[in-house]
């Protein structure tokens, strides 16, 4: 009988991981393709950014989500998105010297935890008492229509495992961000060149 009873049991667990898996991989599919919706519904290069890193941050419960871009004045905080509060964009700053340099080129994005913030140079101003960021994932997105973009999230305590295990989801979709700004950008210089041509 307790031979049984644990059988029971193991196929209980078996079962409770096996949904727990398939719910999961549902609402990456789900996240995936509302990013993906969003990105394509506008005409031109300059798709929403708030609304793509709000979707992430609500179903991944990521506390900071932002996309930055690398100017010659350092990074610009080009959108973002703080679950734990609103804040102004000029509230939030982050710097990251040589951003570039510091993110594994084989496998295109970047992990810290909090103590290493300061070794990497990365420093943060995101004025909120109830956030404390304990660890980042960064990851870059590169297109011919801007220079350098990168995507940004910050998580608290209690996530130690959490960026190793979604980074795949969140790079598949920079990449497409990365696509839809490049295919913007071709048909931005199709347009131009024919519009030379016509006037010429």
């Amino acid at each position: 009988m307790q031979n049984s009873n644990s059988d029971l049991n193991s196929k209980i667990m078996l079962l409770e991981a096996e949904n727990a898996a398939l719910s999961e991989r549902a609402e990456e599919t789900l996240l995936f393709r509302l990013v993906a919706e969003t990105i394509y519904q506008t005409k031109d290069s300059s798709f929403p950014i708030e609304p793509i890193l709000e979707q992430i941050s609500i179903l991944k419960k990521i506390p900071f989500c932002a996309c930055l871009e690398q100017t010659s004045n350092g990074l610009i905080v080009e959108g973002f998105y703080a679950s734990f509060a609103e804040l102004r964009p000029s509230e939030v700053q982050i710097s990251f010297p040589e951003i570039d340099d510091k993110i594994p080129s084989d496998q295109g994005f970047l992990i810290l935890e909090g103590n290493e913030f300061e070794f990497y140079g990365l420093s943060l101003r995101i004025p909120d008492q109830l956030f404390h960021p304990a660890r980042a994932l960064i990851i870059p997105c590169f297109s011919k229509s801007i220079s350098t973009r990168y995507f940004f999230f910050l998580g608290n305590c209690g996530t130690e495992n959490y960026f190793p295990k979604l980074q795949v989801l969140l790079k598949q979709i920079v990449l497409l961000a990365a696509e839809r700004l490049e295919n913007s950008y071709i048909l931005g210089e199709m347009t131009r060149l024919n519009l030379e041509l016509d006037n010429g």
